[in-house]
């Protein structure tokens, strides 16, 4: 058994740092509790303080295991260095060491930490007794495999299960742990932290600008965001809307600026392809979508020529293509004759959950910070109204439309904000002997 006084002791003779009084709260409960869970901001010491209750508990205790578990091999590895690290570092852990390979640490009086990674199933790692389990990112451990597979190493040492990782929705394993008062919980957000200096609130508002809503409050306010519910909501969506944003046709006239195409295809003719084109801004004009069309059931062929059409209209500088599927010929086929050199105008992306995840993150924090306005064209905006989200069991996001509904025009909007990241996509011609900029892409 373990004490503050101890650890303190502990610290205070052999660390070059100080442990601040919520890791050593949560120091002391992994020695003195029988489940523990850690629901982290991030940056502010999770992993270092578990690696050096690891450490602790194996060189205190004779004929220990201690086995780190996380969903993939780097992240169980990545703890499992700052135990090593912590082995080579101190005196009293290196005198125990015995032997060390990239799987397992072994002391001298019979304890030993290995690390090991779950793989979707957990058929790998069947088998194992531990005295002490720790869960690193335990949200995306499947529940089956933490209930069928991972429980069963405690069933004969009665040992202690510990749980670290930042929110994934009010579902699975680690929510209801969260919940559950066998658990001491240890919460802490952001402002543990700033208080401890190992943040700063400059960098903190830059995240909560950089990040959507639901990312933020999950990695840095450490909280458990509604499992199932409207992605965007009506009020983001009513207070991006600019009723006086005239859209262009296709014979418009384009006056100059930098455009990107988002093309949703339609697949076998059997439902609409979607374009919508956004105009870059700048810092005082935020970026605008400026033409938004459907094409009725068509061929491949047919929506190819569309976009060639559009882009010696606008000339655009990024046109990004949904992939999945048939909409890789699509893509291919518009980059033979359109990408040249190091610059692909054409790029597709490939749908699936994280991808999806990814591009609309993006669309809403361009939209929470009122980067991106959009036209009042109904079908677009009832669609983005319409989508919803949900966290699987696994812990990962999913975004999805409802029965009978369509997120085509979602997705192309999506898609063309990619070309809005970052001014590291940009491209320049130039005339090999003056160096004069021909054309460029920003």
């Amino acid at each position: 058994m373990a004490n503050k006084k101890r650890i303190r002791e502990f610290v205070s003779d052999f660390l070059d740092f100080k442990l601040y009084d919520y890791q050593m709260d949560f120091i002391v409960d992994c020695f003195e509790k029988k489940y523990v869970l850690g629901c982290w901001s991030r940056q502010i010491g999770k992993s270092t303080s578990t690696a050096l209750f690891a450490c602790l508990y194996a060189a205190l205790n004779e004929n220990k295991t201690v086995i780190i578990i996380a969903h993939s091999d780097r992240q169980s590895k990545e703890l499992y260095r700052k135990v090593l690290n912590f082995i080579h570092r101190l005196a009293p852990f290196k005198q125990l060491l015995k032997k060390e390979t990239q799987e397992e640490t072994l002391f001298s009086n019979g304890s030993r930490i290995l690390n090991l990674p779950t793989g979707d199933d957990g058929s790998y790692i069947r088998g194992y007794t531990a005295d002490c389990v720790i869960l690193d990112e335990c949200a995306f451990i499947p529940d089956t495999v933490v209930d069928e597979v991972i429980t069963p190493f405690l069933a004969t040492t009665g040992g202690k299960m510990i749980k670290l990782s930042t929110p994934r929705g009010k579902v699975g394993h680690f929510y209801q742990s969260f919940n559950d008062p066998d658990y001491a919980v240890h919460h802490y957000d952001y402002s543990y932290g700033i208080h401890a200096g190992l943040l700063n609130k400059e960098f903190i508002d830059k995240k909560r600008k950089d990040m959507d809503s639901f990312s933020f409050s999950q990695e840095y306010e450490a909280l458990f965001v509604e499992e199932t519910s409207s992605y965007f909501g009506s009020k983001l969506i009513n207070q991006s809307v600019d009723t006086s944003i005239a859209l262009l046709s296709k014979v418009s006239s384009i006056a100059s600026g930098s455009f990107f195409l988002g093309f949703d295809p339609s697949r076998f003719g059997t439902d609409n392809a979607v374009a919508v084109v956004v105009k870059r801004g700048n810092k005082e004009i935020p970026h605008k979508v400026v033409f938004v069309d459907s094409i009725p059931k068509s061929t491949l062929d047919f929506q190819g020529n569309f976009i060639k059409r559009l882009d010696e209209q606008f000339k655009f500088s990024k046109i990004f293509i949904d992939e999945t599927g048939l909409g890789s010929g699509l893509k291919d086929y518009l980059a033979k004759s359109m990408n040249y050199g190091r610059m692909e105008k054409v790029q597709g992306i490939t749908f699936t959950n994280k991808s999806k995840k990814d591009i609309y993150s993006h669309l809403r924090t361009l939209l929470e910070n009122r980067k991106l306005v959009l036209p009042n064209h109904q079908e677009l905006l009832l669609q983005l109204k319409d989508l919803q989200y949900e966290y699987t069991n696994s812990g990962n996001l999913r975004i999805y439309h409802p029965p009978n509904r369509h997120d085509d025009y979602p997705d192309a909007l999506a898609l063309a904000c990619q070309g809005l990241k970052n001014s590291e996509s940009a491209w320049f011609i130039t005339n090999s002997g003056t160096g004069e900029i021909l054309s460029s892409s920003f």
